[in-house]
């Protein structure tokens, strides 16, 4: 991409020479020196050119690549793989870039009926035909729950290229509808999503349905799946769809759901007895994100797949019900869960003492099976004003959960260096700090140290602002 910035750089040196009338000597020998290195870019095979385009996005393809020069006009009106993301982008972008690239170039598609982009997908559709995308193998929808678009399920099921279909429906606001929690998420188009489900060949499917609505969707039949993101579901719905997807591989969700009347500790129910020593199913990654209660409310659950090697856990839970965890995990991962590799956990912890010993809630995870055995290194904090503890396996895994940085707190590791590896924080989204507990403070040292932060919280004193 260097070289495009130097065709760029040419094209403003010789608007500045028509301007002074003049071209000297040093401004033509710059001229030249970098017509012959923008030259040598079409010496790369173009296969080469195509692998670099593909982790380009497409705006900046049609829009910067695209008008630097002839020679890239012609290598982009060939491109076959683009990938067209439509979550933020205006009207007048997504017209010319529909007019300018052809549908049976587009391999993944991401629509949205967002606040800031009303009415996309029904603009997006009157421009044109989804069918005209034949070698489409992704799609992804973000749509009012109101909204049925019949053309989009039923090119998904006669569109044999398809492997991945992700559709996230947006609540409706409560004062529209006021039976809301029935109303959320269950529109119309819950039927023909079902028949996308039943009878395409899907491997990766992802939506936000709840439990609720996974009923009228799910039926005993074989699926296809390989990765399936959901809301949550109930156990036995949990169940039945790792016994009706034999190449399953991937579940993420955020919680199982259960009854309002059940205990924690009682969250396995005898109806589901039935379903967890009769099969084994060889699922090899779970991540909970929106984890309640004991770890060890997954036990059944997690016994049904002795093959797991990947486990990651977010959620929240007091102190007492993690400290009786931890004393009992290693163990359980000794005996249920042989084959796993890699273990990712995050603990928002609510705790009543005001002097919690963060060193007894550790003091588990020091032992040759976590440190010497697998590797696995964990942190635990105390935030003094907060009163609560985090807990997290270092590095801190991907979260959508808040950090807390520069809070006055309390920390202690089974790492010999906690939160100063370059990598420890790659994986936080939402940075929460205090500018009231901070001495100081360097903005670009946070900035680098949280890679993937989408937003910052500060708190500076009682006072709290998003930016």
């Amino acid at each position: 991409m260097q070289i495009v910035g130097k065709k760029i750089d040419l094209q403003s040196h010789r608007r500045t020479s028509r301007r002074n009338g003049r071209l000297s000597n040093s401004n033509y020998s710059n001229i030249m020196t970098n017509t012959e290195q923008i030259s040598e870019i079409f010496k790369l095979p173009i296969e080469l050119l195509y692998s670099i385009f593909d982790y380009i996005d497409v705006q900046t393809i049609i829009f910067s690549l695209r008008h630097t020069c002839r020679q890239f006009r012609d290598i982009v009106k060939w491109y076959d793989r683009y990938v067209l993301d439509f979550d933020l982008i205006s009207m007048y972008r997504l017209r010319y870039i529909c007019r300018l690239i052809r549908p049976d170039s587009v391999i993944s598609l991401k629509l949205s009926d967002d606040v800031k982009t009303p009415k996309q997908i029904e603009y997006f559709l009157s421009l044109i035909n989804i069918r005209r995308f034949t070698q489409l193998h992704s799609l992804t929808i973000t749509q009012d729950s109101e909204d049925l678009f019949n053309s989009i399920f039923d090119h998904v099921i006669n569109c044999h290229s398809f492997v991945s279909f992700s559709i996230y429906f947006r609540p409706s606001p409560p004062f529209k509808h006021p039976d809301f929690r029935d109303y959320d998420l269950t529109g119309p188009t819950l039927g023909p999503l079902a028949s996308v489900i039943a009878q395409s060949n899907l491997t990766i499917f992802k939506t936000n349905l709840r439990s609720y609505q996974l009923d009228k969707i799910l039926s005993p039949i074989q699926y296809s799946f390989q990765h399936l993101t959901i809301g949550n579901c109930t156990r036995k719905q949990y169940y039945m769809i790792l016994r009706h997807s034999p190449h399953l591989q991937t579940i993420v969700m955020e919680h199982f759901k259960r009854k309002q009347n059940q205990a924690i500790h009682d969250s396995e129910s005898e109806e589901n007895d039935q379903f967890v020593y009769d099969f084994y199913h060889p699922l090899t990654s779970l991540t909970l994100l929106e984890h309640q209660g004991s770890i060890f409310d997954l036990e059944k659950s997690l016994s049904l797949t002795p093959t797991l090697m990947h486990l990651k856990i977010i959620g929240d839970i007091s102190d007492t019900i993690f400290f009786m965890d931890s004393s009992r995990l290693e163990e359980f991962i000794r005996s249920k869960l042989c084959s796993l590799k890699h273990f990712e956990i995050f603990i928002n912890g609510s705790t009543n003492s005001e002097n919690l010993s963060i060193d007894m809630l550790i003091e588990p995870f020091r032992t040759s099976f976590w440190i010497e055995e697998k590797h696995w290194f964990f942190t635990c904090e105390f935030l003094l004003r907060l009163q609560k503890f985090i807990f997290y396996s270092t590095p801190i895994p991907t979260i959508n959960a808040n950090y807390y940085f520069g809070f006055e707190k309390i920390s202690t590791s089974t790492f010999d260096k906690p939160n100063m590896h370059t990598q420890m924080m790659n994986g936080v989204r939402h940075l929460h700090f205090s500018l009231w507990d901070m001495t100081y403070f360097n903005f670009q040292e946070v900035c680098t140290s949280c890679k993937n932060k989408q937003h910052f919280i500060i708190d500076q004193k009682k006072q709290r602002s998003n930016f």
